[in-house]
């Protein structure tokens, strides 16, 4: 009776407990079921606002299962949810960590397929592993692995393989995914200038049943191919009808195409005007719109306004900015110095400022071309040389070649010579 006394509440206490443990592993995985259910449901629909809310409740989820349930039979979807909550939400190098795992300890679940079509759209999607997913992908032979196949040739420059890929999709109407399908086939035969082709897949894109942020980007399409066109009356036009919320990612890139239609154009102002709009948005091409705002006015000889630029970058811009950033400074900083020489040797090295730095090729060769004419020994062989270089790296072989033959026959003993030599293969 004693023992009874005893054991029967404990008996009741660890029932208890034990059912309330399964209870919360069950309730954990059917909560990772309804989530992922509810997620395709909306990716189908195109609908990534709605579903950026769930996926930390996703990571939450199947972070617990792993943790508490490490030997449940669950476990692989856990892994796998995980891994596409860390995809969805741009952590790529911790979403290619669990899609490995799932690959690798689980490769004959149903979900396996599909791990490893996650696992390539993050190495597309990720610009340090593009090359990667090209491999991981190949083998598989559907639409989607295609599109994203495509996707990373595009992103690396390979618009011939692009192309390859993105016409063997079968563009089924009844696939959701057939937007992005057609905007990427838009794209790829931009950068093939082939805009007529591009025109014919907009026009595919725009047959279909578009939400309103949908028609703007085809708007947005159909300025990129006026500019391929060299129609950049019409592309400005186009970009400047497209009413995105002001400062936001998309007006920001718009502004930055218009600047570089008004760029061709040779309208500066108008230029400066667009950059530094794009500059004050939140857009990825913010920064360069800020390095290029810089470039103009220090061309200008607007020293402080392309200091304030440079300064802006250097301080709030990544790495990559930070760099060139520190580069521009150190320019600008010797550019004060020489805005007040006019000497030939810091002539010459307004050339290389303007012909490197500023992108101002046709002040560069006329500075070079002065300098050539003056008989000195020292710089003029130097300007030579460097009017080989420029009108060779623009693939003039012609102009380079008779610079070359002023350079032989007026500076014989030069050094310059062997190193033109070296750049023209004689």
């Amino acid at each position: 009776m004693e023992i009874r006394k005893y054991f029967y509440p404990l008996l009741i206490v660890f029932v208890g407990c034990l059912g309330t443990n399964f209870s919360a592993y069950f309730n954990t995985y059917y909560n990772i079921q309804r989530i992922a259910k509810r997620l395709d449901r909306l990716e189908r629909l195109g609908d990534t606002l709605a579903a950026r809310s769930l996926y930390d409740s996703l990571e939450t989820k199947c972070a617990y299962l792993i943790k508490y349930y490490p030997t449940s039979k669950y476990l692989p979807d856990a892994v796998f949810y995980l891994g596409l909550a860390f995809s969805r939400k741009g952590q790529y190098e911790k979403a290619i960590q669990k899609f490995k795992e799932f690959l690798e300890f689980f490769p004959s679940h149903p979900l396996s397929k599909r791990a490893k079509l996650e696992l390539g759209r993050v190495y597309a999607l990720d610009p340090r592993y593009r090359s990667e997913a090209i491999g991981v992908l190949k083998d598989l032979n559907d639409d989607e692995a295609k599109y994203w196949i495509a996707y990373a040739y595009y992103h690396l420059g390979d618009y011939e393989a692009a192309k390859d890929y993105i016409t063997g999709i079968n563009f089924s109407l009844k696939d959701p995914r057939v937007k992005r399908y057609y905007l990427l086939a838009i794209d790829v035969f931009i950068s093939l200038n082939d805009p007529s082709k591009a025109n014919e897949y907009l026009k595919k894109y725009l047959s279909l049943n578009l939400l309103p942020s949908e028609k703007k980007i085809a708007k947005e399409k159909e300025g990129d191919i006026f500019m391929k066109m060299g129609r950049y009356e019409d592309a400005i036009d186009v970009y400047s009808s497209i009413d995105y919320p002001p400062k936001g990612s998309d007006d920001g890139r718009l502004k930055f195409k218009i600047a570089e239609a008004y760029m061709v154009q040779s309208d500066t102002p108008k230029s400066i005007e667009n950059y530094e709009l794009c500059f004050s948005s939140s857009a990825p091409e913010k920064w360069l719109c800020g390095y290029k705002v810089a470039n103009l006015y220090l061309a200008k000889g607007d020293i402080d306004k392309a200091a304030r630029f440079y300064e802006s970058l250097y301080m709030q811009g990544g790495p990559e900015w930070k760099e060139k950033a520190s580069i521009k400074k150190l320019v600008l900083d010797e550019w004060r110095i020489l805005m007040k020489k006019d000497d030939i040797n810091s002539l010459y090295r307004k050339a290389e400022i303007y012909y490197f730095h500023l992108q101002d090729r046709d002040i560069s060769i006329k500075i070079w071309k002065n300098l050539a004419k003056k008989g000195d020994k020292t710089i003029s062989p130097k300007s030579l040389y460097a009017l080989i270089y420029a009108y060779l790296s623009e693939g003039d072989t012609d102009s380079a070649r008779m610079y070359f033959d002023h350079l032989k026959n007026e500076y014989k003993d030069s050094k310059y010579i062997n190193f033109a030599s070296s750049i023209l293969g004689l």
